[in-house]
């Protein structure tokens, strides 16, 4: 993935070429797989393993929803024509508001539920029809998410190991994915200054 955002980074912003076409659509959606169904994994271990899940959930969402703000604010302010309205991590923390309906706020799901079948068009975000960096509607991405969050459930016939190093920089992903364009962006700006 930050292979793949260096080339596009590159190709959009310095060099204007269309390099980033050439990486493989199927890792590219291998890659998304990936991503999008640890997201559901972990968030099923994190509820399992927290002693106050509501409370890790509604930490979890708050994160969530900043960094979705975020995103949405900074490619605003990068490109106005082109920004994130509903890139990967508006997904899952639209995933995590499901879970979270679910689990914790009964009444909250059928809500969510019939919004969706009302605007079938949230369904793939059509009403937002644009250009935008990042875009990834409910369906099929969500299924993703929900096939992680399921496959975890399996978990608990096994004892989970303590945490090490990479569920701990897995617990920093977020940030990994938040900061990543931006020291690529800085990098790339040094790098074609000084050349």
């Amino acid at each position: 993935m930050i292979f793949f955002h260096i080339l596009f980074i590159q190709s959009f912003f310095f060099t204007f070429d269309t390099l980033f076409l050439l990486f493989p659509e199927s890792l590219l959606y291998l890659i998304r797989f990936l991503f999008i169904s640890i997201s559901g994994f972990n968030l099923y271990i994190l509820l399992r393993r927290s002693k106050l899940p509501l409370v890790r959930m509604h930490k979890r969402l708050r994160i969530l929803i900043s960094a979705s703000v975020l995103i949405s604010l900074a490619t605003y302010i990068l490109d106005p024509e082109l920004f994130i309205f509903f890139g990967v991590i508006h997904l899952i923390t639209f995933c995590n508001l499901i879970v979270y309906a679910c689990k914790f706020k009964k009444v909250l799901l059928p809500v969510l539920l019939l919004s969706l079948l009302v605007f079938p068009q949230l369904v793939d975000v059509a009403f937002l029809s644009r250009d935008t960096f990042d875009y990834f509607p409910l369906y099929p991405f969500s299924l993703m998410f929900f096939l992680g969050f399921y496959l975890a459930s399996f978990s608990n016939h096994f004892k989970l190991k303590e945490p090490n190093f990479i569920s701990k920089l897995v617990s920093k992903s977020l940030v990994i994915y938040l900061l990543h364009p931006v020291v690529i962006f800085i990098s790339l700006h040094l790098y074609y200054s000084w050349t």
